[in-house]
C-alpha cells in the first residue's frame, strides 16, 4: 500500500525552537529557479510558517559564490565540485556525502528535490547518518534519461544510482503515474510518498481581465520543445475568431527553442495573434489578463504552471500526460486532448471558446480543487507530520 500523510489540525508554531531543522537538498543549479526549485522554495516558506526550520543545500560549480549565505531568510549552503568528464559524477557524490557527514547531528530530516546523484549519496550514507531520507520525484528528468527511465535499467551508471536510492526512507511522488514509474522500478509500496506540489493560494485572485477586444489564451513556462509549443501555435492558426473577437495567444518564459517558435509564428502569418514576453516576475498579474490557459506539454511531473493557472480560476487545456491527468477533470476543470494532436487541441479550444459560462463553472471548480488538495498549508502539514512522526 502506498504511504500517504493525511493533513491534521496540528501546527507546530512555537515549537521551532526544540526541533531541529530539516534540510532541503537540491541536486540542481538552485539560481536557476525551474520547478523544482520553486516547490522547494514554496514549500520551505510554507514549513516556516508553521514553525518548522529550512535549510538549502545544492550542488555549484561556480567558486566565485559564498559556501554560505542567506537566502529569504533561510540558510543556503553550497557544495562545490569540478565538472570533470566521466569524474565529476564521483566527486559530487564525495564532497556531498562528506558535508552531510559532518553536519548529520543537526538535522531531523534530509528532503530532496530531484532525485539524481545527491539522493543516491545519501541513500549510500543512510546507514551511518542515523537521519531519515525522503527523495521528490520531479518528473521529467527522472523519467527521461534519469534513474527511472526503464529504457536505460542497464546503464552503468545509472543502475547503480538507482540501487543506491532505493535505500532511502521514502521516495516522493507527486502524480499517480510516478507511483507507478517508481513500482515499475522496484521501489517498495510502503516506500512511495504520495504527496503533490503545492501552491500558494493567497498570491492569485480570479482573472480581472479588462480588455474585450479579444479572446486571450496563454502559456507560462520553459519554452523547450518538450512543452509542445509548436503544437499549439498550429492548432492557433486553424482557430476562427469568437463572436467577431480575434483568439490572441501570449506566451510567457524562457528556453530554447523561442528563436524556432518565433519562426513557426512567422510562417503561419500569426505575428498579430501572437506574443512572446520572456520572463514574467508576476505570475498571478498574467495569469490575470487570460481567458483560457494552455499546457500542451509531451511530459510533466505535476506542473507548477497548471496548478497556478487553476488556482487563478483559469479553465484549463492540457495534454493527456501524466501531471496534467491529477489535475485536469474532463469537463469538469477543463478538456484533455491526445499530445502532439493539432487536431484535438484545436477542437478542445473551440469548445471551450465557444461557451463563456461554461469556461467560468470550470474555472471556479478548479480553484476549489486547489483549495481542497494542493494549498501549501495542507501539503506542509503532511511533511511536518513525516518529519517530526518519531519525535515527542
Amino acid at each position: 500500500m502506498t504511504a500517504n500523510l493525511d493533513a491534521d489540525s496540528r501546527t507546530f508554531a512555537g515549537e521551532a525552537h526544540v526541533r531541529k531543522p530539516v534540510l532541503f537538498v537540491l541536486d540542481a543549479e538552485f539560481n536557476s529557479l525551474g520547478g523544482a526549485e520553486r516547490q522547494a522554495i514554496v514549500l520551505a516558506e510554507a514549513l516556516r510558517a508553521q514553525g518548522v526550520t529550512v535549510e538549502f543545500v545544492y550542488a555549484c560549480t561556480d567558486r566565485t559564490l559564498p559556501a554560505h549565505e542567506d537566502f529569504r531568510g533561510f540558510s543556503l549552503h553550497r557544495v562545490f565540485y569540478r565538472e570533470i568528464k566521466l569524474l565529476g559524477a564521483l566527486h559530487l557524490m564525495w564532497v556531498f556525502a562528506w558535508f552531510v557527514l559532518k553536519r548529520r547531528h543537526r538535522y531531523a530530516y534530509f528532503h530532496v528535490h530531484v532525485t539524481k546523484l545527491m539522493a543516491a549519496t545519501l541513500g549510500l550514507m543512510r546507514p551511518w547518518l542515523g537521519i531519515p531520507v525522503v527523495a521528490k520525484v520531479s518528473g521529467h528528468y527522472e523519467f527521461t534519461g534519469g534513474i527511472l527511465d526503464r529504457r536505460r535499467r542497464f546503464h552503468p551508471l545509472l543502475g547503480p544510482l538507482r540501487l543506491l536510492t532505493k535505500r532511502v526512507d521514502y521516495m516522493h511522488a507527486i502524480s499517480q503515474y510516478t507511483q507507478d514509474i517508481l513500482r515499475e522500478n522496484g521501489f517498495r509500496p510502503s516506500q512511495i510518498l504520495a504527496i503533490p506540489n503545492a501552491v500558494d493560494l493567497t498570491r492569485f485572485s480570479a482573472p480581472t481581465k479588462t480588455t474585450t477586444e479579444t479572446v486571450r489564451v496563454g502559456f507560462c513556462g520553459r519554452i523547450e520543445a518538450v512543452k509542445g509549443l509548436d503544437v499549439l501555435l498550429d492548432a492557433l492558426f486553424d482557430l476562427p475568431a469568437v463572436d467577431g473577437k480575434p483568439v490572441t495567444l501570449d506566451i510567457a518564459g524562457v528556453g530554447d527553442v523561442v528563436a524556432d517558435l518565433e519562426a513557426q509564428v512567422a510562417q503561419l502569418s500569426l505575428q498579430e495573434r501572437v506574443r512572446f514576453l520572456g520572463e514574467v516576475t508576476d505570475v498571478p498579474a498574467f495569469l490575470n489578463t487570460l481567458d483560457i490557459y494552455v499546457q500542451p506539454s509531451y511530459a510533466e511531473g505535476l506542473p507548477n504552471s497548471v496548478l497556478e493557472a487553476m488556482s487563478a480560476s483559469l479553465p484549463v487545456v492540457a495534454s493527456d500526460i501524466s501531471g496534467n491527468q491529477d489535475l485536469v477533470e474532463e469537463g469538469v476543470t477543463g478538456f484533455l486532448f491526445p499530445a502532439g494532436d493539432r487536431d484535438a487541441l484545436r477542437d478542445k479550444l473551440g469548445r471551450m471558446l465557444s461557451d463563456a459560462d461554461g469556461r467560468w463553472s470550470m474555472g471556479r471548480k478548479g480553484r476549489e480543487k486547489m483549495e481542497q488538495h494542493y494549498s501549501t498549508d495542507i501539503v506542509a502539514r503532511q511533511f511536518a507530520k513525516l518529519y517530526y512522526a518519531n519525535q515527542t
